[in-house]
C-alpha cells in the first residue's frame, strides 16, 4: 500500500490518511497529499513531497514517536500502533487519530489517519465529565507515582554521574517508562477540560488545569532526562537551517513573557542590524535562549532581562543580562556539572532536575560555540552564548 501511495495521493487524502516517510530527527517527508487535518499536527510542509516536523503542540503524538523509534531502529516489532486520540484544529474542529509506524524494506513509514469527531448533546457531554471525574482520579494517582519515579531516577543518575554513559542508558530507559504514564495524564486532562468548559463546569477547570501543568511540567522534565542521555551517548544530531534571527528572538519574547510577567520584570530584545540571519540548528538554539532567558525570569523580580544579538566576524553573540539575585563566585565554577542548581534550595523553590545549565552547555558546544557566565550577587547576571552564524 505504501509504495503506490504517491500514486493514490488524492485518494488517499480524501479518506483522511497521510502516509510519510522518517528521513531524520524529527522529520518525515509527506508521501500523500495532506489531508485537511495535517497543519494539526506538523509544521511546515503542507504538500505532497515537502518535509515537516510534528507540531511541539501536539503532546501525544510528540510522546508516542518516542515507541515508534523503538520500531524504525530495528529494535522492536515490524509495526507499532498508537492508541485512538483527539486534537483540535484552529476552528476548534476536533479529529479522532489513529497512528501506526512501520519498517518496511528498509524505510521507516508513518500512517496518520483521522476522522472528524461530532459534538454531543449537552447532557451527553456533563455525563462524560462526570464520568472523567473518576478517570482524573486515577490520572492523579499516577501522576504521583511518576514524579516519584522521576525523583528515584533522579537520584540514582546523580550517584552514576562519573559513569556517563551508564547514566545515559539510565536516564533513556526510565524516560521511556515514564511517558506512558504521562500520555494518560495529559491526554486525560486535555479531554477532560473540554467537556467540564462545555459543561459549564466552571468550579472545576482549575483543577484540572492543574493536574495538566504538571503533567506538562513532568514531561518536560523527563525531555531534560532523555536530551542529557542523548548526548551523552553521542547519539544527539544537529539540522542546521537559515532562520530570521529577529523572527527568532520575538518568537523567543512570546513565550517567555507569562514567566517575565509573573514577577513583574520586563522583557527587551536588542538586535544588532549587522546579525540578519543564522545557519544553524533553530530549535536547539532555541532550546538554549529559552532556558537561559527563563533562568533570569524566575530569579528577576521587578527587573529588568535583555537579549541582546551581536555579530562578531564569523561569530553571532547572544547576551542574556538580568539584574535579579546574580551567583556567587565558588558556585559559577560548577555551575555547568550535571545535576547542579544556581541556587541552594533551587530544587524545592523552582523545580528542575539541575541539567538546564548543563545541557545548554553540551549543546553549545556540540554547535561549535562557547556559553559563559558574568555574575555579582546581589546585582544580576550576564550569560553569553557564542556560535557560529554559518554551522556545516
Amino acid at each position: 500500500m505504501t509504495g503506490d501511495a504517491p500514486l493514490f495521493a488524492g485518494l488517499f487524502a480524501h479518506l483522511g490518511v497521510a502516509v510519510l516517510e522518517r528521513v531524520g530527527d524529527d522529520r518525515f517527508r509527506l508521501l500523500t497529499d495532506p489531508p485537511a487535518w495535517y497543519a494539526v499536527l506538523f509544521e511546515p510542509g503542507l504538500a505532497s513531497g515537502d518535509e515537516s516536523r510534528p507540531s511541539r503542540a501536539s503532546v501525544f503524538l510528540e510522546a508516542w514517536l518516542f515507541d515508534a523509534e523503538q520500531c524504525w531502529g530495528g529494535e522492536g516489532a515490524l509495526v507499532v500502533k498508537a492508541d485512538t486520540w483527539t486534537e483540535s484544529d484552529a476552528e476548534q474542529r476536533e479529529w479522532f487519530l489513529d497512528a501506526t509506524a512501520e519498517r518496511r524494506d528498509e524505510r521507516s513509514l508513518l500512517l496518520l489517519r483521522a476522522t472528524p469527531g461530532a459534538r454531543s448533546e449537552r447532557v451527553a457531554q456533563i455525563r462524560r465529565a462526570r464520568e472523567s471525574e473518576l478517570r482524573l482520579r486515577e490520572a492523579a494517582r499516577e501522576s504521583k507515582r511518576a514524579g516519584e519515579k522521576l525523583e528515584e531516577t533522579r537520584q540514582r543518575a546523580q550517584a552514576a554521574e562519573e559513569t556517563a554513559r551508564t547514566t545515559g542508558e539510565l536516564l533513556a530507559s526510565m524516560g521511556h517508562e515514564l511517558r506512558t504514564p504521562l500520555q494518560s495524564i495529559i491526554g486525560y486532562s486535555d479531554f477532560l477540560l473540554t467537556d467540564i468548559t462545555e459543561a459549564g463546569l466552571t468550579q472545576s477547570i482549575e483543577d484540572v488545569e492543574t493536574v495538566r501543568t504538571a503533567g506538562r511540567h513532568l514531561l518536560g522534565l523527563i525531555n531534560d532526562l532523555l536530551d542529557f542521555s542523548k548526548i551523552e551517548a553521542g547519539r544527539l544530531e544537529l539540522d542546521p537551517e537559515t532562520f530570521d534571527v529577529r523572527a527568532h528572538l520575538d518568537e523567543l519574547a512570546r513565550l517567555t513573557k507569562p514567566l517575565a510577567d509573573r514577577n513583574s520584570n520586563r522583557l527587551l530584545i536588542d538586535v544588532d542590524p549587522a546579525l540578519t540571519e543564522l545557519h544553524a540548528d533553530e530549535m536547539r538554539v532555541r532550546q538554549v535562549l529559552l532556558n537561559l532567558v527563563s533562568n533570569a525570569c524566575k530569579f528577576t523580580e521587578k527587573g529588568t532581562i535583555t537579549v541582546r544579538a551581536l555579530r562578531a566576524d564569523d561569530r553571532a553573540r547572544f547576551d542574556i543580562i538580568d539584574n535579579g539575585t546574580g551567583i556567587d563566585a565558588d558556585t559559577i565554577e560548577r555551575l555547568f556539572q550535571p545535576f547542579r542548581q544556581a541556587h541552594r534550595g533551587i530544587a524545592s523553590s523552582h523545580g528542575g532536575t539541575g541539567l538546564g545549565l548543563s545541557i545548554c552547555k553540551k549543546l553549545t558546544d556540540l554547535m561549535g560555540g562557547e556559553i559563559a557566565v558574568e555574575s555579582t550577587l546581589g546585582q544580576g547576571s550576564t550569560f553569553s552564548v557564542s556560535i557560529p552564524v554559518k554551522q556545516t
